[in-house]
Protein backbone atom coordinates (compact mmCIF):
# COMPACT_ATOMS: atom_id res chain seq x y z
CA UNK A 1 0.00 0.00 0.00
CA UNK A 2 2.87 2.34 0.44
CA UNK A 3 4.62 1.33 -3.11
CA UNK A 4 0.92 2.63 -4.51
CA UNK A 5 0.40 5.75 -2.26
CA UNK A 6 -2.78 4.87 -0.42
CA UNK A 7 -0.23 5.24 2.79
CA UNK A 8 2.79 6.99 3.52
CA UNK A 9 5.55 5.67 5.05
CA UNK A 10 5.64 7.35 8.23
CA UNK A 11 2.08 5.78 8.96
CA UNK A 12 3.39 1.97 8.73
CA UNK A 13 4.79 1.40 12.46
CA UNK A 14 1.72 2.80 13.48
CA UNK A 15 -0.55 0.47 11.24
CA UNK A 16 1.65 -2.12 12.05
CA UNK A 17 0.88 -1.51 15.79
CA UNK A 18 -2.78 -1.53 15.61
CA UNK A 19 -3.08 -3.90 13.24
CA UNK A 20 -1.01 -6.39 15.56
CA UNK A 21 -3.15 -4.95 18.28
CA UNK A 22 -6.20 -6.06 16.75
CA UNK A 23 -5.16 -9.70 15.50
CA UNK A 24 -4.32 -10.26 19.34
CA UNK A 25 -7.39 -9.08 20.36
CA UNK A 26 -9.08 -11.10 18.10
CA UNK A 27 -7.35 -14.03 19.18
CA UNK A 28 -7.79 -13.34 22.91
CA UNK A 29 -11.23 -13.37 22.44
CA UNK A 30 -11.72 -16.98 20.78
CA UNK A 31 -9.09 -18.48 23.24
CA UNK A 32 -11.12 -17.11 25.88
CA UNK A 33 -14.37 -18.57 24.98
CA UNK A 34 -12.54 -22.12 24.38
CA UNK A 35 -11.20 -21.60 28.02
CA UNK A 36 -7.44 -20.96 27.30
CA UNK A 37 -6.15 -18.63 29.91
CA UNK A 38 -2.37 -18.43 27.83
CA UNK A 39 -0.79 -19.02 24.79
CA UNK A 40 1.29 -21.25 26.40
CA UNK A 41 -1.37 -23.61 27.46
CA UNK A 42 -3.03 -23.78 23.91
CA UNK A 43 0.68 -24.19 21.91
CA UNK A 44 0.50 -28.11 20.41
CA UNK A 45 -2.67 -28.58 22.48
CA UNK A 46 -4.32 -30.29 19.76
CA UNK A 47 -8.20 -29.04 20.71
CA UNK A 48 -9.82 -29.86 17.54
CA UNK A 49 -9.91 -32.85 15.45
CA UNK A 50 -10.00 -32.47 11.69
CA UNK A 51 -13.09 -33.42 9.74
CA UNK A 52 -13.40 -33.71 6.20
CA UNK A 53 -9.87 -33.15 4.37
CA UNK A 54 -8.13 -35.80 3.04
CA UNK A 55 -4.83 -37.64 4.34
CA UNK A 56 -2.62 -35.03 2.08
CA UNK A 57 -4.00 -31.98 3.16
CA UNK A 58 -4.13 -32.97 7.04
CA UNK A 59 -0.25 -34.30 6.68
CA UNK A 60 1.09 -30.44 5.10
CA UNK A 61 -1.25 -28.46 7.32
CA UNK A 62 -2.70 -30.14 10.44
CA UNK A 63 0.71 -32.21 11.44
CA UNK A 64 -0.43 -34.55 14.26
CA UNK A 65 -3.71 -33.77 14.31
CA UNK A 66 -6.37 -36.27 14.49
CA UNK A 67 -8.44 -37.08 11.49
CA UNK A 68 -10.72 -40.04 11.43
CA UNK A 69 -13.67 -38.67 8.57
CA UNK A 70 -11.78 -38.19 5.30
CA UNK A 71 -12.93 -36.24 2.70
CA UNK A 72 -11.54 -33.50 -0.01
CA UNK A 73 -7.90 -33.49 -1.19
CA UNK A 74 -5.94 -30.45 -2.73
CA UNK A 75 -7.54 -31.15 -6.22
CA UNK A 76 -11.12 -30.89 -4.74
CA UNK A 77 -10.70 -27.87 -2.96
CA UNK A 78 -8.54 -26.29 -5.94
CA UNK A 79 -11.61 -27.19 -8.17
CA UNK A 80 -14.13 -25.13 -5.45
CA UNK A 81 -11.71 -22.49 -5.47
CA UNK A 82 -11.64 -21.84 -9.45
CA UNK A 83 -15.32 -22.15 -9.44
CA UNK A 84 -15.63 -19.16 -6.74
CA UNK A 85 -13.04 -17.68 -9.01
CA UNK A 86 -15.71 -18.33 -12.38
CA UNK A 87 -18.88 -17.40 -10.24
CA UNK A 88 -17.50 -13.94 -8.90
CA UNK A 89 -15.77 -12.23 -11.66
CA UNK A 90 -19.45 -13.00 -14.10
CA UNK A 91 -21.43 -9.40 -13.40
CA UNK A 92 -24.62 -11.26 -14.41
CA UNK A 93 -24.54 -13.68 -12.10
CA UNK A 94 -25.12 -12.72 -7.85
CA UNK A 95 -22.89 -13.91 -5.56
CA UNK A 96 -24.64 -16.46 -3.31
CA UNK A 97 -24.99 -15.51 1.02
CA UNK A 98 -23.06 -18.85 1.75
CA UNK A 99 -23.03 -20.08 5.13
CA UNK A 100 -25.47 -23.06 6.55
CA UNK A 101 -26.80 -21.36 9.59
CA UNK A 102 -29.31 -18.38 7.86
CA UNK A 103 -32.46 -18.98 6.30
CA UNK A 104 -32.14 -17.71 2.84
CA UNK A 105 -35.20 -17.50 0.80
CA UNK A 106 -35.54 -19.87 -2.10
CA UNK A 107 -32.35 -21.61 -0.88
CA UNK A 108 -31.73 -25.18 0.48
CA UNK A 109 -34.36 -26.39 2.91
CA UNK A 110 -33.53 -27.05 6.77
CA UNK A 111 -35.40 -28.04 10.17
CA UNK A 112 -35.06 -23.98 11.52
CA UNK A 113 -36.91 -22.66 8.21
CA UNK A 114 -39.39 -20.01 9.08
CA UNK A 115 -41.84 -22.25 7.98
CA UNK A 116 -41.46 -25.13 9.64
CA UNK A 117 -40.68 -23.57 12.55
CA UNK A 118 -44.61 -21.90 12.48
CA UNK A 119 -45.47 -25.44 11.87
CA UNK A 120 -43.91 -27.00 14.82
CA UNK A 121 -45.09 -24.12 17.05
CA UNK A 122 -48.62 -24.52 15.58
CA UNK A 123 -48.34 -28.71 16.70
CA UNK A 124 -47.04 -28.08 19.66
CA UNK A 125 -49.67 -25.45 21.37
CA UNK A 126 -52.23 -27.42 19.73
CA UNK A 127 -50.81 -30.61 21.84
CA UNK A 128 -50.52 -28.96 24.64
CA UNK A 129 -53.87 -27.17 24.73
CA UNK A 130 -52.00 -23.43 24.58
CA UNK A 131 -53.57 -20.99 22.66
CA UNK A 132 -52.79 -20.55 19.02
CA UNK A 133 -52.36 -17.43 17.42
CA UNK A 134 -51.72 -16.86 13.57
CA UNK A 135 -48.24 -16.17 13.34
CA UNK A 136 -46.57 -13.67 10.41
CA UNK A 137 -45.89 -14.99 7.46
CA UNK A 138 -42.05 -14.20 6.61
Amino acid sequence: MVRSGEISEGDTTKLGEKYRGGINKGLYKVMSKMGISSVASYRGSQLFEIVGLGDEVVDLCFRDTTSRVKGAEFSDLEEDVQQLVKTSWNPRKSLEQGGLLKFVHGGEQHAYNPDVVRRSTRRFRAATGRITRPSPRW
